[in-house]
């Protein structure tokens, strides 16, 4: 049974048929049966998202556990998005309707930088912006101006590490960048109104810009130097590993959501414990930091060979 504010919704919208599921291939569950629930969530548009076959391949693969429960969610076109925030209808799954607060679990996939802010939208929609609501306990619709100074410094900013890239190098500037990332976090950890947390998330931004800016760099670098050295050029082979790495942080944001549970009786947003305040700089400061500590201390074991090393010995054609 569709709600009533999402069959008004529907009749309001160019392509309803993004937003209703029942495809041929859809799985359905009895959700009082299983174990885990998990929102797999695509930062773009219903056509778009089910055009990636990855998507399919992990939907498949969770849902082959008879006590799992994988679902879809797609970021909605700025019509449905309008009649969502006009009727308070929280972003749902494909397959139950259920917003996205009930699941055990949401993950997002990241394909390009462009689909940064849809997941902050998505988010948002879903009524789950942790920091804002619960640390700084303001309106969920505060987050937009933070999500804003996040974004809009991480633009300029993106010219400004090129910059630096081509003074100091790609690998120094690359640990720069994570450092950067990880200091600028701590900040976020001890504001506790909506002015500081914007002022804080310009230097969060910025950090995401390096390494952002650096990550690209530093693949490219890689892929050269393997071509040096053994004579192929391997960029599928590493890409398809990059994206296993990537598949695998879903298994770090379950040990966070563990630890949550255990230390502070987290369940979800509507449920969030006795200490959702401390529970949410946790997830959203203290955890991205410990990553990032761990990302500088792993750039400090990377060397790149010298430039002209790596063009001694060209790359063989395929």
């Amino acid at each position: 049974m569709f709600d009533p504010k999402l069959k008004e919704a529907l009749s309001r919208v160019q392509k309803p048929g993004r937003y209703t599921g029942g495809e041929p291939g859809s799985v359905y569950k009895n959700k009082d049966e299983v174990d885990v629930r998990f929102a797999f969530c695509f930062p773009d548009t219903y056509e778009v998202g089910m055009s990636f076959l990855g998507e399919k391949i992990l939907y498949e693969l969770l849902n082959s556990h008879e006590n799992w429960w994988c679902e879809r969610a797609f970021m909605p076109w700025l019509d449905m998005k309008a009649e969502m925030e006009r009727l308070g209808l929280p972003l749902y799954t494909m397959e139950s309707k259920d917003p996205l607060t009930a699941f055990d679990a949401v993950g997002f996939t990241l394909q390009y930088e462009l689909s940064y802010t849809n997941i902050l939208a998505m988010l948002d929609l879903a009524g789950i912006p942790f920091y804002i609501k619960y640390a700084l306990q303001l309106p969920d619709s505060n987050a937009t101006f933070l999500s804003a100074a996040v974004f809009v410094s991480a633009i300029p900013s993106m010219y400004l590490w090129y910059r630096l890239i081509n003074r100091l190098g790609t690998l120094k500037c690359w640990r720069i960048a994570l450092a950067w990332l990880g200091l600028s976090l701590v900040p976020m950890y001890f504001v506790h109104s909506l002015l500081p947390a914007c002022l804080a998330g310009v230097l969060v931004g910025v950090g995401i810009a390096g390494v952002t800016a650096n990550l690209d760099m530093v693949n490219s670098v890689l892929i050269e130097d393997d071509a040096a050295r053994y004579g192929v050029r391997r960029e599928a082979t590493f890409f398809a590993g990059i994206s296993f790495i990537t598949r695998l942080s879903s298994l770090t944001r379950s040990g966070v959501f563990l630890l949550l549970f255990t230390l502070f009786g987290f369940e979800s947003g509507e449920n969030p414990g006795a200490m959702p305040g401390t529970a949410a700089r946790f997830m959203m400061i203290v955890f991205p930091i410990a990553l990032m500590a761990l990302s500088v201390c792993a750039s400090l074991l990377v060397r790149f060979r010298a430039p002209a090393a790596r063009a001694a010995k060209p790359a063989a054609k395929l």
